[in-house]
Order: C-alpha cells, then sequence, then structure tokens
C-alpha cells in the first residue's frame, strides 16, 4: 500500500502525477501534470527570525519546514513573520499552487524579509517540458525561469512534485535542464515513504534508484506511523533507511512526519509531535517537516483537522508547542550539522529498523528507555543526542559516562557544564527529558591528551575512516608504534623494525577488537626520540 497521503494537500499536478504511472510515456504525462497545476519565556530567547537573518546569506545547514504554506492571498509579512517565530526557515509552496511568477515573487519578497528561503514551482517548467526541454520555444522558457529567481537571497531552489515514481528518465530530464541552467540551486522532490512498499529492502531500493537516476543534492521522504487504529511500528526503518540509502549516495536527508489529523491518521500529543522530530535529530536529518503546516481545503474524504494553522488563519496548540520546542530543536540540528554521523542505537525494546545500544568507552551504560545518536563533532568531540522514547511521560535518564567533562546544549544554543556524580570508573549524569524531546551533550575527556609536534609522524586522511596511514617523517630506529583513546588510554600498539616506514590501522584494538570513533594519539617511541600527533578516526 502507498503512503496515504491526502489529495487535497498536494497540488493538481501531484494528482494527476499519480494516476499515471504505467509506462514511460505516461510516465512523461506524469510529469507534465505534476509541473501544471494547481515553555519558556519567549522574551528570554533568541529571536527565530534574527536567526533567520543571520543565515539568509547561504542555505541554511538544518531546515524546519511546513508542507503546505499560507495560500496566496494569505502570503503577507505578517504570515511569513509568523512562520519564522515559529522556528521555520524554509517555506515550500501553498496547497494547489498554480506556480504563478507574481505569487512566487511576492513569497521570495516576504521571506527575504523574515529570513526564510523557498522551494519554488513555476508554471513555466511544465509548458517548457510540454514543448520539448531541447526545442528553441522549450528551451527559452526554461532560460526565462532560471533568470527569474536566481538574485533572490530566499531562493533555495526548486520543487519538482510529490511522490515521484520510476522510470527516471522524464524526471531526470527536467533535473538536468534546471541544473545545467543554475546550478547553485536545489531541484528537490519527496519521495514515497516505507509504507508504499511492502518490504523496507523495497523501499531502500526505490530511494536508491532515484539518487543513481537524479542529480539530485538531498533526499526527502515522508512517514506517518500513527493510525486511528494501531501504530505502524515502521519510525525506525524509516529514520534508519533514510540514513543509510543517505550515506551511501553521499547526500544529506530530510524527513516529513505526520501532524495534522486526518483519513486513517488520528490526532497527536505533544509529546509525539516531539517523538517522531527527536528520533530524526538522533539518525542525524538535515531537515524536518510537518504535514502539514496550513490546514488544507476542506475534503470529504480525508476529512482534515485544523494543522499547525487553521483554515480561518488563527494558531491551534500545535503552534505553541513546536514554537517551544523548535527553541531548542533548530540550535541541536545546527550543531549536528558540523558533525559526522556514527550510530543510532537504542535501550529497552527493539524495534524494526534500530540498532541495540552497544557501550562504548564514552557511554558506558544508561538508566532508561532512550536513543542514543553519537556524532563526531570538530577536534574529535564526541556529541550524543538522547531520546526519550516514551512519547506520553516525562523521563529521567541517567548516562553512566566515562572520565569526561559533560556539556548540555541550552534552548539559547550555548553549552552548559553538565552535573553529575563521579564513580571509580567515570562520571554518572542525569537527565530529565520530557515526553518525546531530547538532549544534546558534548563529551571532552577530563584531561584531554595533548595535540601532539606531529613533527615525526604524518597521518593521512584526517579524519579517517576505514583505514588510517601513519607514516614516519623520517628514517627511524627500530621502536614502537601507539594508538591511544581520547582519555589517553593505550588501544594498540606494534614493535616496527628499523626498514618500516610506514603502517596503515585499520581501527581495531590488540584484540582485534573495532574501537569506537573519537579523537586519538599516535605516537611512536624509538632510541632516536618520541613524537605524536593526533587524529579523528570516523569508524570502519
Amino acid at each position: 500500500m502507498r503512503e496515504a497521503r491526502p489529495v487535497g494537500g498536494r497540488s493538481r499536478a501531484d494528482r494527476v502525477a499519480h494516476a499515471l504511472r504505467a509506462s514511460e510515456a505516461i510516465a512523461c504525462l506524469s510529469l507534465v501534470s505534476a509541473l501544471l497545476a494547481p515553555s519558556a519565556s519567549l522574551a528570554s530567547r533568541p529571536s527565530p527570525r534574527a536567526a533567520n537573518a543571520r543565515a539568509a546569506s547561504g542555505p541554511p545547514r538544518f531546515v524546519l519546514f511546513g508542507w503546505v504554506s499560507p495560500p496566496p492571498e494569505s502570503t503577507t509579512r505578517a504570515r511569513i513573520d509568523e512562520m519564522a517565530e515559529l522556528g521555520l526557515n524554509l517555506m515550500l509552496p501553498p496547497e494547489n499552487d498554480a506556480g504563478r511568477p507574481p505569487d512566487n515573487h511576492a513569497r521570495l519578497s516576504h521571506a527575504t524579509a523574515s529570513g526564510l528561503q523557498c522551494l519554488v514551482f513555476d508554471d513555466r517548467l511544465a509548458a517548457a517540458f510540454g514543448l520539448g526541454l531541447e526545442t528553441p520555444a522549450g528551451s527559452a522558457l526554461l532560460d526565462s525561469a532560471a533568470a527569474a529567481y536566481r538574485g533572490s537571497a530566499a531562493f533555495l531552489g526548486w520543487y519538482l512534485g510529490d511522490e515521484p515514481t520510476p522510470p527516471w528518465a522524464p524526471q531526470r530530464s527536467v533535473h538536468e535542464a534546471l541544473r545545467s541552467r543554475d546550478p547553485s540551486h536545489l531541484t528537490w522532490n519527496n519521495l514515497l515513504g516505507p509504507a508504499s512498499f511492502a518490504t523496507d529492502s523495497q523501499w531502500r531500493s526505490y530511494m536508491s534508484g532515484y539518487l543513481d537516476s537524479i542529480p539530485a543534492a538531498v533526499l526527502s521522504s515522508a512517514h506517518y506511523d500513527f493510525l486511528r487504529t494501531e501504530t505502524r511500528g515502521r519510525f525506525f526503518e524509516f529514520a534508519s533507511g533514510l540514513r543509510a540509502v543517505a550515506d551511501a549516495h553521499g547526500v544529506p536527508f530530510w524527513g516529513i512526519v505526520q501532524l495534522v489529523e486526518h483519513g486513517p491518521y488520528r490526532a497527536l500529543t505533544a509529546g509525539e509531535l516531539r517523538w517522531q522530530a527527536s528520533h530524526l535529530l538522533a539518525y542525524g536529518a538535515r531537515g524536518i517537516g510537518y504535514f502539514t503546516y496550513w490546514t488544507p481545503a476542506p475534503d470529504t474524504f480525508w476529512n482534515f483537522q485544523s494543522a499547525i494553522i487553521a483554515r480561518n488563519g488563527t494558531r491551534t496548540p500545535a503552534y505553541d508547542v513546536l514554537r517551544d520546542f523548535h527553541a531548542r530543536l533548530r540550535p541541536a540540528g545546527e550543531t549536528l550539522a558540523d558533525c559526522a554521523w556514527i550510530s543510532t542505537q537504542v535501550t529497552g525494546d527493539l524495534p524494526a529498523g534500530a540498532e541495540p545500544f552497544v557501550a562504548d568507552p564514552f557511554v558506558r551504560g544508561t538508566a532508561g528507555r532512550v536513543t542514543l545518536g553519537r556524532f563526531l563533532g570538530p577536534g574529535g568531540l564526541m556529541h550524543l543526542v538522547v531520546v526519550n522514547r516514551n512519547p506520553v511521560a516525562t523521563q529521567v535518564v541517567l548516562l553512566r559516562l566515562g572520565r569526561l567533562d559533560v556539556d548540555l546544549l541550552t534552548q539559547f544554543g550555548t553549552w552548559n557544564r553538565a552535573q553529575g556524580l563521579e564513580d571509580p570508573d567515570g562520571v554518572s549524569v542525569p537527565l530529565i527529558i520530557e515526553p518525546g524531546g531530547f538532549a544534546l551533550l558534548r563529551l571532552s575527556p577530563s584531561a584531554p591528551i595533548p595535540a601532539g609536534d606531529g613533527g615525526g609522524i604524518q597521518v593521512a586522511p584526517n579524519p579517517a575512516r576505514g583505514v588510517v596511514s601513519l607514516r614516519l617523517a623520517t628514517r627511524p630506529h627500530p621502536g614502537t608504534l601507539e594508538i591511544l583513546d581520547a582519555l589517553g588510554r593505550g588501544v594498540w600498539k606494534r614493535d616496527l623494525a628499523e626498514s618500516t616506514f610506514e603502517y596503515g590501522w585499520t581501527g581495531v584494538d590488540l584484540d582485534g577488537r573495532p574501537v569506537p570513533p573519537g579523537r586519538y594519539l599516535a605516537r611512536w617511541r624509538g632510541a632516536s626520540g618520541e613524537s605524536t600527533t593526533s587524529f579523528v578516526w570516523l569508524g570502519r
């Protein structure tokens, strides 16, 4: 069964596109149709609009957005400021967007003033496709569309339709035509979610086929787990599948989650809204969207209830819930955008698609039912996302860590030193996490290892994954090459003969077991003296 995305939430083009799938010719018509158509006091917090303004000079490192932006008649400066105040920094097209250039320019103008960016649909793309992208008339329309927006600071890229399916050649032709004219902006689709496929492997194969064929700079998909009669239980498959396929193709990923009550999908609690976004954060998502922001038009089949903003323009309770949550989510997402994802593991029961918790020198254990996302930040510092897996109740989580200094990211985007209880093996840090919420910690050794002189040993690449080359800069006497972890403990060593200049370390300890990612020290000791240098190991 396909992911049941409401018909009313799509453009006319998207609705036609889903009805036409049988052959490549029909897929071409489908694409043409898809392109035609139609908590804490805010006073004490940094303004989301100010944060947007600071980031407006380039693409955001981490995006928050809602499906279905305000319709053209409600696209005013006040309405776009309202989106910015929620913490959003990206706008998608409105429902049934006709792609009229004047509407797009008005949206971009207001977005620029509020510090948001936009994905734009333009009706000239459909006309160009109908004429033939390589014909003089079609090419001229593409030139006109590409030139229309590239000068706007709010223009992030092109919206090219929802839930495309193969064959991919028609989609690829439009992506390539736009990228050749405007290589600095995204060409974007949102793909089918796992509920549209019988198995997780089929869904991953579909996403891989898209990325193998389309010059997309980001992978995006949606999943709604909470039905009126049951919970699908596939959210971890969704998050881990996006992570795996995006990594395999070297692109970031965005995830769109359930919000509005409609059809078979029930209303969600505040904890369930946070739970979805917190878990995508723990898997390293670079963008999180909600279905929907503006409430779609009435539909007798889907029976949409109010989303973040009701049809009459009033804010619903979801607005305040997400405004408070985004004050912490956005700084966390922007911080992790500068980090390398290492792993995401869970304690307690093991959902489909999840990996069980495995202790390491940084995290020795936990008391509590949590999801742990490990990331390696600048300078080799470990970052840890801790998610309360309970969307109903606040949880007190006890983390048993190594001998580390622990900093906690605040709602202001600053780091505060966390208090813990020392024990013979490290420190235990208690965390109080709201239902479905998260905490972001930065872990650094209490007695950091030195950077080393770096003069006698060369490490490449740095950071390294899979294997790292340790090369002695000068001809050595016989000696010992060692690897120490961030806590200063020896994890590996080799006695080298005089003729050995280089050794490839594969990230294992003396017993041949993989060591965790982190910052390490390579040390050479011989009769001629000692040399050390530090490096970052990303894992195998």
